[in-house]
């Protein structure tokens, strides 16, 4: 088994783990990703870059630290820590430590020495340690990212150029008027209730033909054989994990939604007939994190393109 099956292997085990643990009362039901969101783990970066983590490897840091109880998400390879520190103050992994082994893809030459044969990416393992397991650190509760306000939040929404219907009694998306539906504000039992939702239904709205195009993804994986009910689940499971990235990233606490509880039976179903299967979902739910950033940052809207279907 490489070290890529290895990793995503043992993180579906622990999620899938996880989520039968959250499952015994439906009414209160919690998932792992909701777990995960206490203290910004959701959100991990490098210490010297400030860049986030991507993907699948958002899960490897994540479990890692609610295993260890680390509560800081800043993590670094083992020389990136020692550039931190001087000569007379220096930084080091403490010893006896053991790191999370992450994955980048490296593109490599198709035939080996051979530029012209194309490129095609490649897995390879390395290691990071988080905050907590390092000396030196002259002030190691200090995070590098400031804390958004409301308005911050509420900004973040508003820059995204969605359409958004408030009222009614649930939440929603729908592909084909390319709208979002949200209750009324005071619906909802607090603020940051009301922001994770929103987040989860931008989630699924950057899933539009003029956006990240999971439709289409969708409708090829119905093509092959499966049901709308697999590639709804599927799409809500990115979702779910896309609104828990950004509700960290954002500040925010992610809280569950009692309604998407009945998608767990078909989660655990497909989790443990598929290992790349949380990998995929989780670099999906991050790509769509990553441009609703970018789309926030730029301020700019663009044009909705119909769909088939309304996801909630």
């Amino acid at each position: 088994m490489s070290k890529l099956s290895e990793i995503q292997a043992r993180i579906t085990s622990w999620v899938i783990e996880a989520l039968r643990d959250g499952t015994a009362d439906r009414s209160a039901w919690r998932a792992p990703w909701h777990q995960m969101g206490n203290g910004g783990v959701l959100a991990p970066k490098n210490y010297t870059t400030g860049q986030f983590y991507t993907g699948g490897n958002i899960f490897a840091l994540a479990a890692s630290a609610l295993d260890a109880d680390y509560s800081d998400h800043r993590w670094a390879t083992y020389k990136q820590w020692q550039t931190v520190g001087t000569e007379e103050a220096p930084v080091n992994v403490r010893k006896g430590e053991h790191g999370t082994t992450c994955v980048r893809w490296v593109p490599v030459d198709r035939k080996k020495g051979d530029p012209d044969s194309g490129k095609h990416l490649v897995p390879v393992g390395f290691t990071l340690f988080n905050v907590a397991q390092v000396d030196g650190i002259a002030d190691p509760t200090a995070d590098l990212t400031p804390t958004p306000t409301l308005d911050e939040v509420e900004d973040f929404f508003e820059a995204q150029g969605s359409t958004i219907n408030w009222g009614g009694d649930r939440a929603f998306w729908n592909p084909i008027t390319d709208t979002i539906g949200m209750p009324h504000r005071d619906a909802f039992h607090s603020t940051e209730g009301l922001y994770a939702t929103l987040g989860h239904e931008h989630v699924h709205w950057t899933g539009a033909i003029s956006r990240l195009d999971r439709i289409a993804a969708q409708k090829k994986a119905q093509e092959a054989g499966a049901t709308r009910d697999q590639t709804y689940a599927a799409e809500e499971l990115v979702a779910e994990l896309g609104a828990a990235f950004l509700c960290a990233r954002l500040g925010i606490t992610n809280e569950p939604r009692v309604d998407h509880a009945h998608y767990i039976e078909s989660w655990l179903s497909a989790l443990e007939g598929d290992d790349k299967l949380l990998w995929k979902a989780s670099k999906d739910a991050s790509s769509a994190v990553e441009w609703l950033v970018a789309k926030s940052e730029e301020a700019a809207t663009g044009a909705p393109e119909a769909a088939e279907g309304v996801l909630v």
